[in-house]
């Protein structure tokens, strides 16, 4: 994704292939491409080559200007970008809902700020949407990219003022980076993922290449058997990586040396017959030379694609859109980048217009932010209807990397009173069971971890959030010993997305016993300790005194219902739908769920029916009356997404016969038992 040096190398071109093709393989959903993300890490080690190939030769022979290679880049990067940007503005103001919009308009002016990856990596949190649904995500390599281009140009000037060593320099910078991002990966892999400090290593070993290459030292030097040795490993790395990683694969970390090896190998064996017969093939050559356009629009084209649908796109779809952003990109490539490429203007003025044209993109973003999603786009009814589906902050559910829970005002406000424990799915009954509580005069206390149901005994293990089974076990603790040294708190309910580790096994979550996470576990074993640990709760909980309720989990629907009722209201999300194939499920907003069993539900009934002083509440009864499953009703949603309910929806998952006994302190009514 850089500007080539004078010596054009067919095969660089040819890697670009490799990785742009990957990436959007890997973005389709193609099969046998698993680990195509990789390819981002090929384009970071080309660039950190192509780059300082040319900064070091520009500053040996004395002639480095920073206005002549910012203007480099600018030409090079910003024409192309802001012909997708306009694109993408003009079909979000078709397409997108308010919040929809907002959190687009946001990612445009963190995108043109050059800081999109800290934006990504800032709002992901567990209510964040899917980055499917986010059309800017491609951006964030194009900023860690950017900061690499801010920083390493000085970094080099003030090494060869202080006449130290630019090799072993560059060498322990980029030592410290991987160690950072091996370090990080293992304890927060979103911000390791995101973040340039653990990203510059894989443009630094492009750095490296290029410095001690144009020195005459190996690799670039290599002849003869060591010289095709070096390209074949080289590719057998990179197709390793493609097709052996996957979402588990704890990354960037250490994993990230097999492609950024890998592509450095290649690099070095310039000449092999790797790099001869395949990298320098033609079509492999020419995707390469278009490879930034179509980085650039497959992602959007795929984005909204997703959104106007309201359920994964088929394979045969996504594929189709692929194919759609690669004519993008070669006439993008064709009349846009090629003809701003050369220089039209002095360096000066080149960066005049072009910082011109970014404070008009800005202005545009931060208009768009300003008006909040430009609601007047919508009709009122569901610009009402979206309002209260919004994800309203929970400062008692408690995020990823913490384990003692919050016990302000609004988590353990009043005396005495009632209790709601466990996870995200717990947390989404909140507004309902603390308005009840208000309405019976009682205290209401709230314990909620997100992704931690209450087990006593028993944690969930998730490989893609390291460290979390162990914060999960201490918070549950520390939460029962609140509810423990309470003894004015009359009733608890008990609520999770209990068969969450079910549904992902394939990923590795289990449930597993607390004082040995790190334990093999099967699935088998994983559901019995589901039956343990709840056991084990109400155990502890009726010991000391409480009357417990156990909640099902809520009815879950294959679609996401907000996108659905939106698809049915914005009439060209709703023509984009349909031309996708993709029509929304249910704009009456219910639909009759085909088997609403949970694995669960067998566990919490033959617990309640041996254990004392147990409740079982089922929401489904009150949202899957008469058999459709409602999603929204009297002017609200009831859901946030396809699985967590709004204020509204759980207002009406608890408006059953039984609770407001349960709530006035009497035993467990019969209705309200299974």
């Amino acid at each position: 994704m850089t500007t080539p040096s004078p010596a054009y190398r067919p095969d660089i071109d040819g890697l670009r292939g490799i990785a742009v093709f990957c990436v959007v393989a890997f973005h389709a959903g193609l099969g046998g491409f698993a680990g195509g993300f990789v390819g981002v890490d090929i384009f970071f080690v080309i660039s950190g080559y192509l780059i300082c190939t040319i900064i070091e030769r520009e500053i040996a022979e004395d002639r480095f200007s920073y206005a002549k290679f910012y203007a480099r880049r600018a030409r090079r990067i910003l024409p192309a970008l802001f012909a997708v940007l306009a694109a993408c503005f003009a079909t979000a103001a078709l397409v997108l809902t308010a919040v929809e919009m907002q959190d687009f308009a946001n990612s445009a002016v963190a995108n043109i700020g050059a800081f999109s990856n800290l934006y990504f990596w800032r709002s992901a949190n567990y209510f964040s949407p899917s980055s499917e649904l986010k059309p800017l995500m491609m951006t964030w390599s194009l900023s860690v990219e950017e900061q690499f281009y801010l920083f390493f140009p000085p970094a080099l000037l003030l090494l060869r003022r202080l006449r130290w060593r630019t090799g072993p320099a560059l060498a322990a910078l980029a030592a410290l980076s991987l160690l950072a991002s091996a370090w990080l990966t293992a304890r927060n892999p979103t911000a390791a993922f995101f973040l340039l400090p653990t990203r510059a290593w894989e443009l630094g070993v492009g750095a490296l290449l290029a410095h001690y290459g144009a020195r005459g030292l190996p690799p670039a030097l290599l002849r003869g058997p060591a010289r095709e040795a070096l390209g074949g490993v080289g590719l057998l790395a990179l197709l390793y990586a493609i097709v052996a990683f996957d979402h588990n694969t704890p990354f960037p970390g250490v994993a990230a040396a097999v492609p950024v090896f890998g592509t450095a190998m290649l690099i070095g064996a310039a000449g092999s017959a790797v790099n001869r017969v395949v990298l320098s093939n033609k079509a492999l050559v020419f995707i390469g030379l278009v490879s930034y356009s179509w980085y650039l629009w497959h992602w959007p084209l795929l984005s909204f694609a997703r959104l106007a649908a309201d359920r994964p796109l088929p394979p045969a779809t996504a594929l189709t859109l692929a194919a759609l952003a690669f004519v993008l990109a070669v006439l993008s490539w064709r009349f846009v980048e090629r003809p701003f490429r050369a220089p039209g203007a002095s360096d000066g003025a080149t960066l005049r217009r072009y910082g011109a044209a970014t404070a008009l993109m800005l202005a545009v973003g931060v208009a768009l932010v300003a008006g909040r999603g430009w609601q007047q786009r919508l009709p009122e009814q569901f610009a009402s209807l979206e309002r209260s589906g919004q994800v309203v902050p929970d400062p008692c559910l408690a995020p990823y990397g913490v384990s003692a829970p919050a016990l302000g005002p609004a988590c353990a406000g009043g005396a005495g009173g009632v209790a709601l424990i466990g996870d995200s799915h717990a947390a989404a009954l909140a507004p309902g069971l603390r308005a009840l509580a208000a309405e019976h005069g009682l205290g209401y206390m709230q314990l909620t971890k997100a992704s931690c149901p209450h087990l006593d005994g028993v944690t969930r293990r998730m490989p893609n959030h390291p460290g979390h089974d162990r914060e999960c076990a201490a918070y549950n603790q520390a939460a029962l010993a609140r509810l423990r040294a309470d003894p004015a708190l009359t009733v608890v309910f008990v609520a999770g997305y209990w068969s969450a580790p079910f549904d992902d096994e394939d990923a590795g979550q289990r449930y597993v016993p607390a004082a040995r996470p790190d334990a093999g576990v099967s699935p088998q074993a994983s559901r019995r300790y589901l039956d343990e640990g709840l056991a084990a709760t109400v155990r502890a909980l009726a010991q000391a005194g409480k009357t417990v309720v156990l909640v099902k989990d809520v009815p879950r629907f294959p679609f996401d219902p907000v996108r659905a009722v939106a698809a049915e209201a914005i009439p060209w999300r709703k023509r984009l739908a349909a031309a996708l194939g993709a029509r929304p499920a249910g704009g009456a907003g219910q639909v009759r769920a085909a088997d609403r069993r949970d694995p669960a539900d067998a566990t919490i009934d033959a617990l309640a029916a041996r254990a004392p002083r147990v409740a079982v509440l089922d929401p489904a009864t009150a949202l899957c009356a008469d058999g459709p499953c409602r999603y929204s009703g009297h002017g609200h949603l009831y859901y946030v997404d396809a699985q967590h309910l709004s204020a509204a929806g759980a207002r009406v998952a608890l408006d059953q016969p039984g609770v407001a006994g349960l709530l006035a302190g009497g035993a467990a009514p019969r209705a309200a038992r299974r």
